[in-house]
């Protein structure tokens, strides 16, 4: 037994740290060294960053080593730490990274296409088998239909709009669909926007929603190309 110099109590050894061991009677327990740091960091705040940084300049070799060994011992615990400080600190987290994605967008761009070049093939793969598996419940599906209508809803509303775009839309869903001219209820981009096109008065077109759905985000040629081989082969069976 050893007693804590500054609680009083009397505590078993393990609940003194190894620098407290060599003495003889008395010591300070972890209880109190903790709340000893803490109250210094609260007095002296940034003095313990400064600190750590140096000491990790003077030997960062030997410091990853100690924490990659104490995370190999205490696999649990170091997961739980985590995802207490994930919890704790969510909303603070997504700020900082939006701020950093705003600060350092063109980097930003570029990592995230630099990322989907990497692992398309492999996340191709990984939804082509989510789907086989999930394809029979109607939840799951409702559920992915649901996520892309939000998404893609996010997305044209950030959208920068003006005022011509949104008077000559107006005139357009008047006029008759521009590829199959039936009735238009949509208005259709010429230039798909995940292709580079603009949301502009001079990139729309009206579209109705078979002809909408089927172009897709499909090129304006490349479109019309592949209606043109579809009529030709029907014409074909026709005969």
């Amino acid at each position: 037994m050893k007693q804590c110099f500054d609680c009083g109590t009397d505590k078993p050894l393990k609940d003194f740290s190894a620098s407290q061991h060599a003495l003889e009677t008395r010591g300070l327990c972890r209880v109190c060294q903790t709340r000893r740091r803490r109250e210094w960091k609260l007095k002296n705040p940034g003095r313990d960053l400064v600190a750590e940084r140096k000491r990790r300049a003077e030997n960062p070799a030997a410091l990853n080593a100690k924490q990659r060994d104490y995370n190999a011992r205490n696999k649990e615990r170091v997961k739980e730490i985590n995802r207490r400080s994930r919890e704790l600190h969510a909303e603070q987290r997504s700020r900082e990274a939006r701020e950093r994605r705003e600060a350092n967008l063109d980097v930003s761009r570029a990592r995230g296409r630099a990322s989907y070049a990497k692992f398309v093939e492999q996340r191709r793969i990984d939804a082509r088998e989510t789907y086989q598996r999930n394809k029979q419940d109607p939840a799951w599906l409702e559920k992915v239909r649901r996520r892309g209508n939000d998404s893609n809803h996010r997305y044209r509303t950030n959208m920068p709009r003006c005022v011509e775009t949104v008077g000559y839309t107006e005139i357009l869903l008047s006029d008759p669909c521009s590829y199959c001219g039936k009735t238009a209820k949509t208005i259709d981009h010429i230039m798909p926007l995940s292709k580079g096109g603009a949301h502009r008065w001079d990139n729309l077109t009206p579209a109705c929603k078979s002809c909408n759905s089927s172009k897709g985000n499909k090129k304006l040629m490349h479109f019309l190309a592949r209606r043109r081989e579809f009529a030709l082969a029907a014409l074909r069976a026709g005969k």
